[in-house]
């Protein structure tokens, strides 16, 4: 490495993450949502609940 590169990849410490778009079957989604996503968040609203 070279002085150059040095001082490039100093300026560039934040690390980036690209975006990428894949198809998602509706399935697949719809099945997370229902075996784990719903449930998860109902227990969490009725521990919020309990408290007020």
């Amino acid at each position: 490495m070279n002085k150059a590169s040095i001082k490039v990849e100093e300026q560039n410490k934040r690390m980036r993450i690209r975006q990428f778009f894949s198809p998602i079957d509706d399935r697949y989604v719809n099945g997370i949502w229902n075996t784990s996503l719903k449930a998860a968040i109902q227990e969490i609203q009725k521990k919020n609940n309990s408290g007020l």
